[in-house]
């Protein structure tokens, strides 16, 4: 409400009115239109029915209500030809609406002088540029993400079919046991008991439980499985089984690109890694000065991630600078010490010291939901990031004049 009232001078207000109260309006207004049978049929310009009856000075409908058997049938038609003459015009059994230029990728014509528009990827919010899910992954050595499931879980895969068993051979997360079953594919079940019971054991060795009951009742279902026979536990009909407790590190179905926020842990170099949401913060679009004047016909992409990491477009895929340790343009981990002010300053310098060294003279900043408005005069909006998508096609970015925040700011 604040800056609606500064960029028009006035505040809005918030008025309430009754469903029965629009309805009645509505009927009286345009009684050619059931809006029930238009929602019905899948029509959503029933909200913008609603919107332009909302926006009407009809006279009041609590007078018509008639509580106190006061109201003549005189004072009905009278209060009917108000609103009559209030009413707005009409056209195909609608509200008149101007018919006008709609934007592309924002709107889609619906008929008559309406648009539908997607709310999704408005930019009124810049807070929720940058997120993610707060569901913490591991890295391998080899910079792959990987989650904890239950060994039990893995074993039954291990237990299917030959397909199933190498998809989840090659999904374990841990070298040495993966190394281990795909020599023994055949005998891959046995050996994957075996080695989780010898994990165990080691680590009941290692490791001291306390006199807590939950610990000690944890401590005898350790033990047990140590010491059960791998056959009976190999057996659908024993009730023998891996304890749910004890997990296994798995691939996860996701790029390493995708797990790029790292969290620092005290006394764990690795941290967490968690998932993008979305994966690109801003996309730069830059152009390079020649002699013939300014090129935007050979865009230059700069991607910067959730953690502001920035990466290069190359032969088509998103690669990483080569940067020395502790750059700026490598991306802050959550948790880091240093003030988030003097993150940003240095941060600022080594991307204009980039576009330097890239030669950009012109560079552009996109966001999800802004609107590009190229030289020859087309608008459009990009809705977001994702590969495959009309507006993330090439020929997009070439020509780009200016970037506005979102489709509704006013053009200057």
């Amino acid at each position: 409400a604040t800056r609606l009232a500064r960029v028009c001078g006035q505040r809005p207000e918030i008025i309430h009115r009754a469903a029965r109260h629009t309805a009645l309006y509505r009927k009286a207004a345009i009684p050619d239109y059931d809006k029930g049978e238009s929602k019905q049929d899948g029509d959503l310009r029933n909200h913008a029915v609603d919107a332009i009856i909302l926006a009407c000075q009809f006279p009041s409908a609590s007078a018509l209500e008639n509580r106190e058997w006061t109201r003549t049938p005189e004072d009905v038609t009278n209060w009917m030809s108000r609103v009559h003459e209030l009413a707005p015009t009409t056209r195909n059994g609608l509200p008149e609406v101007q018919p006008r230029e709609l934007v592309e990728h924002f709107e889609e014509d619906a008929g008559d002088g309406y648009a539908v528009i997607s709310l999704s990827a408005f930019n009124w919010n810049r807070r929720r540029k940058a997120a993610h899910k707060l569901d913490p992954f591991g890295m391998t050595a080899k910079g792959k993400p990987f989650k904890r499931t239950t060994a039990a879980n893995v074993l039954t895969e291990l237990l299917k079919s030959s397909t199933a068993r190498d998809k989840q051979i090659s999904q374990i997360a841990h070298a040495n046991l993966r190394s281990m079953l795909e020599k023994e594919r055949e005998q891959a079940p046995a050996e994957f008991v075996r080695w989780v019971q010898t994990s165990v054991s080691n680590g009941l060795r290692r490791a001291a439980m306390s006199n807590h009951p939950a610990d000690l009742a944890r401590q005898r279902l350790l033990q047990s499985f140590a010491a059960a026979d791998v056959a009976k536990i190999l057996s659908p009909e024993s009730p023998e089984t891996i304890p749910w407790i004890i997990g296994v590190r798995v691939l996860a179905d996701v790029s390493a690109r995708q797990v790029n926020i790292v969290r620092k842990l005290p006394n764990n170099p690795t941290g967490q890694h968690y998932q993008s949401e979305a994966v690109i913060k801003t996309l730069y679009v830059g152009y390079r000065q020649t002699p013939q004047g300014l090129n935007r016909q050979k865009p230059i992409f700069l991607c910067v991630g959730q953690n502001d990491a920035v990466s290069k477009s190359a032969g088509g895929k998103w690669v990483a600078l080569e940067l020395p340790a502790g750059h700026p343009l490598i991306g802050r981990p959550l948790g880091d010490s240093e003030p988030l002010g003097e993150v940003r300053q240095r941060w600022k310098q080594a991307f204009d010291e980039l576009l330097d060294a890239e030669k950009i003279s012109k560079v552009f900043s996109l966001a999800q939901g802004c609107m590009i408005e190229k030289e020859d005069g087309t608008r459009f909006q990009l809705k977001n990031f994702k590969k495959g998508e009309p507006w993330m096609a090439s020929d997009s970015f070439k020509g780009i004049r200016r970037v506005y925040r979102s489709p509704l700011q006013v053009k200057g």
